[in-house]
């Protein structure tokens, strides 16, 4: 688990990022932790593994983000 000093450290290097890549495993999504990172809307490009469902990187697609599943 992330800890709010780490989280805001991550929030600080989303706000300077020309580019936001996420990188998490299909377990990851859809799931909420009490750390935020950065929101949805912040997101540029979702590198994921292929057990994602379309169900899972549906939210994302919608929003215009670009989801990779290697």
């Amino acid at each position: 688990m992330i800890e709010p000093d780490e989280a805001q450290t991550f929030r600080a290097m989303v706000k300077q990022a020309k580019q936001v890549i996420v990188a998490g495993d299909s377990s990851k999504l859809g799931v909420t932790k009490p750390s935020l990172i950065c929101a949805i809307e912040e997101i540029h490009v979702l590198v994921t593994d292929t057990g994602a469902t379309e169900e899972a990187t549906e939210p994302f697609i919608k929003r215009g983000i670009q989801v990779i599943r290697a």
